[in-house]
Formats: structure tokens, sequence, C-alpha cells
């Protein structure tokens, strides 16, 4: 027999590799029977399991998470992790190095909470690899971490519609390595902290792909997204207000976000820049800067900007800048406001 803590017990009837309860949807409190999240999740992994039924692993309030969770060569889908409390501190004692979640050629528990890591990991907080597909159930998500909040890399996937991953230092997230990310109206504001970051606060490279409508990466730090090596970003109708670095980089990569009208207002840096090769489609925006701005708003090296009928105003160097046979700069429409001048094109480069 097992208790749940609920005062409800477990037994294992006829197969010993099939569970039985009172109800079909158990919730285990944490701690309880078990001391933490890694205990419950290793004892149910060698589990059969009902594909209908979902066991819940409740962290009780005040509870703190002090040890790495990790998911290895599993299928944990069936299990979701919740608390009482809205939101779980990671604790003092916790590994910096470790990740809070780690997941290896996996299907991972689903978060359903949110985690403060409070600056404590240095790496990657929910770190995701190795062709592992992940869940993360709307409004669920991390906050306040060293490095990046959560990476989808190695083949992986990650399903994390309305999720939250905001105040890391680096990238709220990033899909590397030919990884997909689909994560329409996440939150990621307040990312990309650390102002030595060459990571945006919304981050693909290396052929991944994050698809996210309607996201949100406002007042980010260093940079808000950022494509590169032939990655691709899809984000129609994302809101960039008050970026401090630059709101899209395309470098190398492709940033699509000409389906929707993007929020881009307020920037404290440039607006755009592309270079390597990279591209960038966008809706009829209205670009506003702040104070200060003495780069152009738009910056095209050997690349390609397709943005009619946008808005450009309160940069106090150019409003585009194109160098190079390779830019190719497609404004047809636009107004570009303010500035030394509205346009300039250098070294045989292109604009209309």
């Amino acid at each position: 027999m097992l208790n749940d803590g609920n005062g409800n017990q477990w037994e294992l009837t006829g197969n010993p590799d099939i569970f039985a309860l009172g109800t079909n949807n158990p919730t285990i409190k944490i701690p309880g029977r078990f001391l933490d999240l890694q205990e419950a999740c290793d004892f149910f992994a060698g589990f059969s399991h009902n594909s209908e039924q979902t066991i819940t692993l409740e962290m009780q309030p005040g509870f703190e998470i002090t040890t790495p969770l990790a998911f290895v060569n599993v299928n944990s889908s069936f299990i979701e992790i919740t608390s009482v409390d809205a939101e779980v501190k990671v604790g003092a004692s916790f590994p910096p190095t470790s990740s809070v979640i780690n997941s290896v050629n996996s299907r991972p528990a689903i978060l359903n909470t949110i985690i403060d890591v409070d600056n404590i990991v240095t790496v990657s907080s929910y770190n995701v690899s190795s062709a592992s597909i992940a869940s993360i159930a709307v409004g669920a998500g991390m906050k306040n971490g060293g490095d990046r909040g959560l990476h989808s890399q190695n083949g992986s996937t990650v399903y994390a519609d309305n999720c939250v991953f905001t105040g890391f230092q680096k990238a709220g997230v990033h899909a590397s390595r030919n990884s997909r990310v689909q994560c329409a109206d996440a939150d990621f504001s307040g990312n990309s902290q650390n102002p030595a970051n060459t990571f945006g606060a919304i981050y693909a490279s290396r052929g991944s792909v994050i698809h996210g409508p309607s996201m949100s990466a406002t007042n980010s730090g260093a940079e808000g997204v950022r494509s590169q090596r032939l990655a691709s970003i899809i984000c129609p109708d994302i809101d960039l207000t008050g970026c401090t670095g630059t709101a899209l980089t395309a470098n190398g990569g492709f940033i699509m976000s000409d389906s929707g009208i993007p929020t881009m207002t307020g920037l404290k840096g440039q607006a755009m820049i592309i270079q390597s090769g990279g591209q960038i489609h966008l809706g009829a925006a209205t670009i506003t800067h702040s104070a200060g701005v003495s780069d152009p708003s738009i910056e095209v090296r050997n690349g390609r900007l397709v943005a009619k009928n946008i808005n450009v105003s309160g940069q106090e160097g150019r409003g585009v800048f194109a160098e190079g046979v390779n830019a190719l700069v497609d404004i047809d429409g636009s107004v570009i406001d303010g500035g030394t001048e509205p346009v300039f094109a250098f070294e045989g480069a292109a604009i209309n």
C-alpha cells in the first residue's frame, strides 16, 4: 500500500506494472509520501498508465525546489506538476549549474505552475534536448533566471502557448539545433537583461523554428528578437514596446511578422538589423523611438527587408541605412520622419 498524502491508498492489482486508485486522476501532495518531485516522478516512471489518466503532483504551501528534476528516456507526460501557491521558489541550496527541469529524449511531466528561479540558476532553467517533446500549460512557466528560460535543442519540440518566461538574463525562449517551439500569446517580457547578451529575448538558431503569434517581448534588454543560422521566427502581432537594445535582428535567419501588425513603440535602440543573408518581413508597423537613438532605425547589410507602409519616427540618426549590392529594401508606401535623413543607400544597395 502507498498513501498519496490525501488519505487514499495505492495498491498494485493484477499485472504488477499496472497501478490502481480510487480516483482516475489522483493528486499527490509534495512533500508527503514523496519528499520531492524527482522521487515521485521516478516512482511513476516505471508504471503503465491509462492514456486518459493524469497524476497531479501538487507542491504544498511554502514548498521550495532544492533539487533538479530530470527526465531521461522516459514518458512522464501523464504527470502534471502544480502548486497550491501561485508561484514556487527555487531554494537557496539548489545547485546553480543545474537546470530546474531537464528533459533528455523524453516526454517530461506537464508544468502547470510558475517557478521563480530567483536568479540562482546560471544555466537554462528549463532545458529540453535530444528529441524530447514537452508541454507547458497555459499561464505556466518560469521567471528570474541567470541564463535562459526555456531552451529547446537537438531536435526537440515544445508546446507552450500562453506560457510565461520573464526576467531572464539571456533569452526567455531559445530554439537551437533543428528544434521547434510553439508559443502563441506567450509572455517573454523583461528578458535579455544582461547588456552583454547576444541572445534575443526570443531567439532561434541553427535551423530551428519558433512559431508565436501575438507574443510579448516588451521591455527587453540587449535584444528583443534574434534569428540566425537559417532559423525562422514567425511572430505576427508581436509586442516589442520599450525594447532597450535592437528590437529585431536577422543575422542569417528569418523573421516573419507580415501577417499581422507588430507593436514597436518607445524603442530605446534600433528597430531592425539585417545582415549575413537574413530577412525580415514586417507588417504595417508604427515604429517610434525614445530620445537618444543616434544609430539608424533600420540597418540592412547583405540582407532583405520587406516592410511596406510602415511609419518610422523619433530616431536621431538615419531612418533606413542599406549597404552593399546584396542589401535589398522594399519600404513602398512607408513614411520615415525625423533624423538626419530618411533613407541612405551605399555601395550598390537598393531601396524601393
